[in-house]
């Protein structure tokens, strides 16, 4: 069924009578669109596709991923998006999980607008939740969007790199790798701190020790050891404990506490 969905909205994209919801869920605000006749609207989506790809996903891919976890940069808005089906009657059941209400409001808009299934679309349930089962779900996408923010210009971009690594490996689901990232970018900070405050070479130490080093001179903020404690825990797990399973919340701790370092350590250094 959604096989079937994604290519009749392929075609559908390279029409003049393509619903605007539809383009502005794929490939964000297209205001020019009215502009454009057929053949230059084609050439126009292929490129928004490209770098829609590129920025979710690092990579270009040829499915449009309707129902896949959505960045939207021009509205500064994520969704993740659960899907579940029936086995009785072909009918699709969506959970919509977005830091905004703008986010949900364009995924609706967007089923809506669907010509046929957006008729038989029903908003069971909207509500706002501080669960963490629920909340952490986007974050990955939402360090994704933070990064290509205006706020994050002044961040040296090797921990750009990291982070964008560690956020696009956790919607992969490859965990490890995504922990390793996150641990990188925090060793990366601490080694400079130790530069700064040691005035030498930082030792070619794991991030536990450096930190512990550090933590003398009592340059950290609670909030910012508590991060670095668990980016340093979830450190541990994927790499010397590997004969245990890691799970999405290891990756969600190494992500939010290097994320949380690299916001204080680029506004007070």
């Amino acid at each position: 069924m959604e096989n079937l969905l994604e290519k009749a909205i392929s075609i559908l994209v390279h029409s003049k009578e393509c619903p605007q919801e539809i383009l502005e869920y794929l490939f964000g605000k297209t205001e020019e669109r009215e502009f454009l006749d057929k053949r230059m609207l084609s050439l126009f989506l292929a490129r928004r596709k490209y770098r829609w790809d590129e920025r979710i996903h690092g990579y270009r891919n040829n499915n449009l991923r309707l129902f896949e976890p959505q960045i939207f940069y021009d509205i500064e808005d994520t969704v993740v998006i659960e899907r579940r089906t029936t086995s009785r009657r072909p009918e699709l059941f969506f959970e919509i999980i977005s830091i905004r209400d703008v986010g949900t409001s364009r995924f609706i808009n967007f089923v809506k607008s669907i010509p046929c299934m957006g008729e038989t679309l029903k908003v069971i349930k909207n509500r706002k939740t501080h669960s963490s089962r629920y909340v952490f779900h986007p974050y990955p996408h939402a360090v994704q969007l933070w990064l290509e923010s205006e706020t994050a210009k002044y961040i040296p971009q090797d921990l750009k790199d990291f982070l964008k690594g560690s956020a696009r490996y956790h919607s992969e689901k490859e965990w490890r790798t995504s922990i390793v990232l996150s641990a990188i970018a925090v060793e990366v900070i601490l080694a400079d701190l130790y530069e700064e405050q040691f005035k030498e070479n930082a030792p070619n130490t794991p991030l536990g020790d450096l930190y512990y080093k550090l933590k003398e001179r009592s340059i950290f903020p609670e909030d910012v050891q508590k991060a670095i404690e668990i980016a340093n825990e979830a450190r541990i797990s994927a790499v010397h404990r590997r004969r245990f399973p890691i799970s999405d919340r290891e990756a969600d701790n190494a992500l939010f506490g290097a994320t949380k370092v690299t916001m204080w350590y680029s506004s007070n250094f």
